[in-house]
């Protein structure tokens, strides 16, 4: 029955897709327009396939069709019959139609929940009945080869007037008897991904000069895959996937990586039953699933080979300096197919970054390169691909004896209210932020206080520890702070004139102010005295001095219990750097021996002492003493730039605060890395 739509459809139908103005659920019917045929004066029959009916009760299922695209016009008409149809339902349009004019058709179900329609099919009249095809009748389980039968009417008495193509492939007619004619599947074709998921086959007939086309559900054989023992599969060998029915012209193997990134295998051999592909992919397990895409449809195959492991050669190994390593790994089963199905994993840095430059099944030549971050002394580079680490690793040593153990914010430094000092075995970091206590290279510092209050923060151009407290000088205001409460307490200010090269130092229960010049590096005789103060009565002294000698430097360091200072005497000709000893009997310092005329002005806060060596280290022009003949060596091969007074000590390393970029950056100096002249 005919009837005018008088309703708007909620959305126009647009390129092939229809209105979608309800909500379709997952369960909803799922259909296609499949055939229109026997357009001429008669009218025109359309045909519509189902294959999922849905959940719901069909309460109405028909047509829409117009000339207008956009069926929402007033002008549409509709077919429609009420019930539940069969899989395969055909309605015919009487009137309504003009003969040359295009028109557009949709098929549409109506359940409970709304209308659901089908996408849209355009179609124009010839003017003339023709050939009117009836059905297709296919075997139950179809594959390449078998034979469909085509039954219709006013079929052709020439056999070759009848053409027919499968998804687009050309398939060869047989036979044709009364009213049926016969045609061969062909042996390979391609499938369309969406339609074969469904069962959908596109079929194109031209029998003499009308030409018709439908889509066909077929239920095409499935492929068997036959998983037998396991093989181990090294990277120049093929991946061999045994099974039945694999026959597909555009058969695919992919695979998929824990991050979910897809690689596509090339595929050697697309047979029906050996597929053979290549492990061109960076495989990040030992057991890899592959995907297969036959005849459309992707199948997941897991258990059809395992990945032999990569092995690095025992014992390689070299030295470089941290910044640039070009190194040669020897081994087995690298992928000769290419870098990119390489990797290789740097333990013990995030400062540098591995690329491989030369690679074949059995060498790799990498460059690191370095970036930003951290690393340490030791420096593993193994393989990670497949089962995953090689067992082995060529090892890197870093031959600088500076290497970056920890990243701060750039902030974390404060220019001159930041200052680092030693006590027990620790390194405490200090600045306007607060107090910072460091126990190891890769233990996060601990903050005990901080940030200072406003009448506590001005540059600490002094420090000292001892007695379980650190002590801070800008050389007139002085700040103590308790290891044990920690807290911080201002204590009465220097009573000396000169400000800077100070000797400042903590010895039996007195904290030393020594010395030291006037600002601007400017003598008088204020600048030869001495003063110590009781930490218990917080009373300052005064001490006797070298009178008309002038020192600055002034940098104490204990040796075995003993107190000494690197201090250099300033002359009215010459300066001589001298070490003297302390004595504690009469609260003076002891001529030990002359360093060298001129000397060397070490800016450092601390002098760092390691067994019997004594190590000064300074933007440039850093050296050793041996304290047991105070021989001097000039260390070659590490600076500490603009800032010396970052650093600490913790057991047998020496600690440097720097920046790097937009970082501060913890840098770790070993000793035993030094290198002298």
């Amino acid at each position: 029955m005919i009837r005018r739509l008088f309703i708007l459809f909620g959305l126009a139908f647009l390129g092939f897709s229809c209105a979608e103005d309800e909500v379709v659920p997952r369960t909803n019917p799922r259909f296609s327009v499949a055939l229109i045929q026997g357009v001429n004066e008669d009218g025109v029959e359309f045909s519509a396939n189902i294959y999922d009916y849905g959940s719901e009760e069909i309460l109405e299922y028909g047509f829409v069709f117009g000339a207008n695209p956009k069926l929402n016009d007033p002008n549409a008409e509709i077919l429609s019959m009420s019930g539940r149809p069969e899989k395969e339902f055909k309605l015919r349009a009487v009137q309504g139609l003009e003969r040359g004019k295009p028109y557009f058709v949709v098929a549409y179900l109506k359940t409970q929940s709304g209308i659901v329609y089908s996408g849209i099919k355009e179609f124009v009249s010839e003017g003339s009945r023709g050939y009117v095809l009836g059905q297709i009748i296919a075997p139950e389980e179809v594959f390449f080869g078998d034979i469909l039968i085509f039954e219709g009417e006013n079929l052709p008495k020439n056999q070759s007037q009848i053409q027919v193509k499968i998804e687009g492939f050309q398939a060869e007619v047989i036979s044709m008897e009364g009213s049926q004619f016969k045609v061969k599947i062909p042996d390979v074709f391609e499938f369309d991904p969406e339609r074969a998921k469904e069962g959908r086959f596109q079929i194109d007939l031209k029998v003499s000069v009308k030409q018709l086309s439908v889509e066909k559900i077929l239920n095409f054989r499935k492929p068997k895959f036959i998983l037998e023992e396991i093989p181990e599969v090294a990277y120049t060998d093929r991946i061999r996937i045994k099974g039945a029915d694999l026959r597909d012209l555009s058969l695919q193997v992919k695979y998929e990586d824990e991050n979910g990134k897809i690689s596509n295998l090339e595929v050697l051999t697309r047979g029906d039953n050996l597929v053979e592909v290549l492990p061109n992919a960076l495989f990040t397990e030992a057991n890899p699933k592959l995907i297969i895409r036959v005849r459309g449809i992707e199948y997941q195959v897991a258990n059809s080979f395992k990945l032999k492991p990569t092995k690095l050669n025992k014992a390689q190994t070299s030295k470089f300096d941290g910044w640039y390593a070009y190194i040669e790994l020897n081994g087995e089963n690298f992928n000769p197919l290419g870098k990119e199905y390489n990797r290789v994993e740097l333990q013990g840095s995030t400062y540098h970054l591995a690329e491989i430059t030369e690679f074949s099944a059995d060498r790799m030549k990498i460059t690191l390169v370095p970036d930003e971050g951290v690393y340490s002394r030791e420096i593993l580079v193994r393989t990670n691909m497949g089962p995953g680490l090689s067992q082995d690793a060529y090892r890197l040593e870093v031959s600088d004896p500076r290497i970056p153990v920890q990243e701060f914010p750039y902030q974390f430094i404060t220019s001159l209210y930041s200052v680092g000092v030693s006590f027990q075995n620790k390194g405490y970091f200090v600045s306007s932020e607060g107090v910072f206590e460091f126990s190891s290279s890769i233990s996060s510092p601990k903050r005990l206080f901080g940030p200072f209050p406003s009448a506590l923060q001005f540059p600490f151009n002094f420090t000292a520890s001892g007695e379980g407290n650190l002590y801070f000088s800008d050389g007139k205001k002085l700040m103590r702070f308790n290891l044990n409460s920690n807290q911080p307490q201002a204590l009465p200010d220097l009573p000396n004139n000169a400000t800077e090269n100070l000797g400042f130092f903590v010895n039996e229960g007195y904290l030393y102010a020594e010395y030291g010049t006037l600002r601007g590096y400017f003598f008088d005789p204020s600048c030869s005295r001495r003063f110590r103060l009781n930490l218990s009565t917080l009373i300052w002294e005064e001490l006797a001095a070298d009178t008309g000698r002038y020192y600055i430097g002034n940098k104490t360091f204990k040796v075995n219990g003993d107190l000494y200072s690197y201090r250099t005497r300033v002359n009215e000709n010459t300066n001589n750097t001298e070490i003297a000893r302390f004595n504690s009997n009469t609260k003076s310092w002891e001529f030990v021996k002359t360093i060298l005329p001129g000397g060397v002005q070490v800016r450092t806060n601390e002098v760092y002492v390691i067994g019997e060596n004594v190590y000064f280290l300074e933007s440039s022009n850093s050296f050793v003493l041996n304290s047991s003949n105070w021989t001097q060596k000039n260390i070659d091969n590490v600076t500490l730039g603009i800032w010396p007074k970052y650093g600490f000590q913790i057991e047998d390393k020496l600690y440097q605060f720097n920046f790097h970029r937009e970082k501060s950056v913890l840098y770790e100096i070993d000793p035993d890395y030094f290198v002298f002249r």
